[in-house]
C-alpha cells in the first residue's frame, strides 16, 4: 500500500503533565478505505530528512489543529510542531513527495513560501458554499459550487497569498480555499476531508489525485 505521513496537532493535558501528539481517528478511517497506509508522523524528532527515509513515506498531509505560536492572539499553540512542520515540508519537497495541506496544512503552505495568514469571520464550525475557478474546475470535475465543512479562524486572502500558488477555489467572502503549487506536488483545502463532509465524493477525488491513484 502507499505510506502517507499524516502530521499531528498537540495537545497539553495537565491532570497527566504531558504534552500529547494527536490525531483525528477519523484519518484512519478515510485513508484506508482508500488503500493508502496511513502512518502518524511524530513532532518531537530532530532528524527529519532520516525520519522520512526510515519510515518509506510516498507522501505527506499536513493535518489541522493548532495556531502557529507567533501569531498575536494565538490559541492551543505548539513551537515543536511549526518547527516540525517546516522541516517536513522542505524534506517533502526535497524528495519529491506529494503532500495534501488541510486548514492549518494550507497556512502553513503559504506561509513557507513567503505568503501569510490573517483572521477571517465567520468560518468555525460551519458550511459555506466552495466557489470553484472555472478555469480548474474540469481537472478534477468540479461543480461550480459545492458546499465545504469549515472549522478555522485564520485564512488566507489573494493580497496575502504567496506568488508560487494558484487558487483552485474561493469561499463567498473570497477567502482562498483550494490552491495548488506551480512548481511542486503541493495541494492544499482549508475544509477537512476527515470530518463529516458534504464533499466526500470531491475529496477523495482530489486526496487520488494528488497522491497518484
Amino acid at each position: 500500500m502507499t505510506r502517507i505521513g499524516l502530521t499531528q496537532r498537540v495537545e497539553s493535558v495537565g491532570e497527566y503533565d504531558e504534552r500529547r501528539d494527536c490525531l483525528d481517528q477519523r484519518w484512519a478511517r478515510l485513508m484506508r478505505s482508500m488503500g493508502f497506509t496511513p502512518i502518524p508522523l511524530f513532532n518531537r524528532v530532530s532528524d527529519v530528512e532520516a525520519y522520512v527515509e526510515q519510515l518509506s513515506l510516498d507522501g505527506v498531509v499536513f493535518t489541522g489543529g493548532n495556531d502557529f505560536a507567533d501569531l498575536d492572539g494565538g490559541v492551543n499553540v505548539a513551537p515543536e510542531r511549526d518547527r516540525f512542520e517546516q522541516s517536513m515540508l522542505t524534506v517533502a519537497i526535497e524528495q519529491n513527495l506529494p503532500v495534501l495541506g488541510v486548514c492549518r496544512g494550507l497556512q502553513l503552505v503559504n506561509r513557507y513560501f513567503g505568503g501569510s495568514i490573517r483572521p477571517v469571520d465567520g468560518h468555525v464550525a460551519t458550511e459555506h458554499d466552495l466557489e470553484a475557478e472555472q478555469r480548474v474546475a474540469p481537472i478534477v470535475d468540479t461543480p461550480a459550487r459545492v458546499s465545504v465543512n469549515s472549522y478555522h479562524t485564520y485564512g488566507v486572502t489573494d493580497d496575502i497569498l504567496s506568488e508560487n500558488l494558484t487558487v483552485l477555489a474561493r469561499a463567498p467572502d473570497g477567502s482562498i480555499e483550494w490552491i495548488e503549487h506551480e512548481a511542486h506536488a503541493i495541494t492544499a483545502i482549508m475544509w477537512h476531508p476527515e470530518r463529516d463532509s458534504p464533499t466526500a465524493d470531491l475529496d477523495r477525488r482530489v486526496i487520488n489525485r494528488r497522491f497518484g491513484r
